[in-house]
């Protein structure tokens, strides 16, 4: 190594640069996600389709939740669509991994014991869109 390679070496390890390390992340740290938040997945083709949950419990790291599935109820209907808003929580809790504070991502129950993945986003308080019952595919 050259001496001014040397030099370098030195004067960055002496700042600290080789020591940094990204900050650990906790459950206040993992974007402002917390238990009672709510989450959906908007997905379908040829016909859109709304999943809801519910966050029960964030983990220690932050870096994953345990949600439960919501029932939907129609807040207002247009002809070929129904504007729904979460109602209650059911069934089991499932994990999910926190992408950020309006983001998750990971499998969960779908439809008779099966599963799906998919991306949810931070509910804004708004009734969604969804594709009315005998529409679509």
């Amino acid at each position: 190594m050259s001496s001014a390679a040397k030099r370098a070496w030195q004067t960055r390890k002496k700042k600290g640069f080789y020591k940094r390390k990204p900050p650990k992340q906790t459950a206040t740290s993992n974007g402002g996600v917390q238990k009672g938040d709510i989450f959906y997945a908007s997905w379908g083709y040829d016909q859109t389709n709304i999943d809801l949950v519910i966050v029960e419990k964030v983990s220690p790291s932050g870096k994953t939740v345990l949600c439960r599935m919501m029932t939907q109820k129609v807040d207002h209907s247009g002809k070929t669509a129904d504007y729904v808003t979460p109602e209650k929580a059911y069934g089991s809790t499932f994990r999910l991994q926190v992408r950020s504070a309006d983001s998750l991502v990971g499998t969960y129950p779908y439809c008779r014991g099966g599963t799906r993945r998919g991306s949810f986003s931070r509910w804004s308080g708004r009734p969604l869109y969804q594709t009315a019952l005998g529409f679509g595919h």
